[in-house]
């Protein structure tokens, strides 16, 4: 019959929260000695899982196995027979409750192989503090278009007040946005002195950039007050209607800057209406001079006032 070996162990272990870390001091006694080791991990599990894989060792190591004397009958034992015990834990309480120690009593065993002696966790593992969790960043807002279309009042760049028609699109986030637009001043007949008429129609397309502010109070920046500014450039078309002595048509550049303040309300997810007043000078003056009645059109700064509704696309 093969010699059975027995092996008595005395083990405590303390595990404690040192920072956002966890620390295990353990001490081991075994026949061969006392020894102590100190781990660090980042969760009570990986330390207790680190306990019974040393008791484990230690009771495989051939120094802690002492055989039975010779001529002695071979005791006879069951798969494991526990006689005492001398491991104590000290398990830290959850952040939301005091602190309590827990006392094992002292445990010696007495095993044969090949059973191992498995140190039981603690009832309860505190969880991890928020602060040593990953943090998620925060996505950023997705590019959205935009597609507007208006009408309103306009006066000064031409003779006549007369009506104003301009269609949009655009991208941009939530605090700011960019985009490309064409102006139409509809012309109208329009006085020229000396019992001369004359039309004038302004079309202009835009470039412009925005900063768009928002309310902090309304929910979902539902309103919003898109400030604009840009550069544009177009055309001028002047005809003679009445009292020149032939039909006149002419064409002068015009090209300047605009600047636009808004109001814009999404009454729905993707749909809102929006009012808006626009101002644009013109570079150079656009002169449209008639023989004996002089310089008839036009003025060098326009003012309109606009309605629309603008759809938004994308998430």
């Amino acid at each position: 019959m093969p010699m059975r070996t027995s092996v008595v162990i005395r083990a405590r272990m303390e595990i404690e929260r040192e920072g956002t870390s966890w620390a295990l001091q353990a001490t081991l006694e075994t026949s061969a000695g006392i020894s102590t080791r100190r781990l660090q991990a980042k969760t009570c599990d990986e330390l207790v899982d680190a306990a019974v894989l040393l008791v484990t060792l230690a009771e495989e190591s051939p120094a802690a196995q002492v055989g039975p004397p010779e001529g002695s009958p071979e005791p006879q034992t069951t798969d494991a027979s526990v006689a005492s015990s001398s491991q104590e834990a000290v398990v830290p309480a959850p952040p939301d409750e005091v602190a309590s120690t827990v006392a094992i009593p002292p445990l010696e065993a007495e095993l044969t192989e090949p059973v191992s002696t498995p140190v039981a966790p603690p009832g309860r593992h505190p969880p991890l503090e928020a602060s040593s969790r990953p943090r998620s960043r925060p996505s950023r807002p997705s590019i959205q278009g935009t597609i507007g279309a208006f009408a309103g009042a306009a006066g000064s760049a031409v003779p006549a007040p007369t009506g104003w028609l301009a269609l949009e699109g655009g991208f941009g986030r939530p605090r700011w946005e960019t985009g490309l637009g064409i102006d139409y001043w509809i012309g109208r007949a329009a006085e020229l002195g000396g019992g001369a008429e004359g039309r004038f129609d302004l079309v202009t397309a835009r470039i412009r950039g925005c900063g768009v502010p928002a309310p902090s109070r309304v929910p979902r920046r539902a309103l919003e007050f898109p400030l604009c500014g840009g550069i544009a450039g177009g055309a001028i078309f002047g005809q003679g209607t009445a009292g020149l002595a032939r039909e006149v048509r002419a064409i002068h550049p015009w090209v300047g800057a605009f600047g636009t303040v808004g109001l814009r309300w999404w009454f729905v997810p993707r749909w809102g209406l929006i009012a808006r007043v626009d101002v644009s000078a013109a570079f150079a003056p656009p002169d449209f001079v008639v023989v004996g009645l002089g310089t008839v059109c036009c003025n060098r700064v326009g003012v309109s006032a606009a309605l629309g509704v603008v759809v938004r696309m994308g998430s």
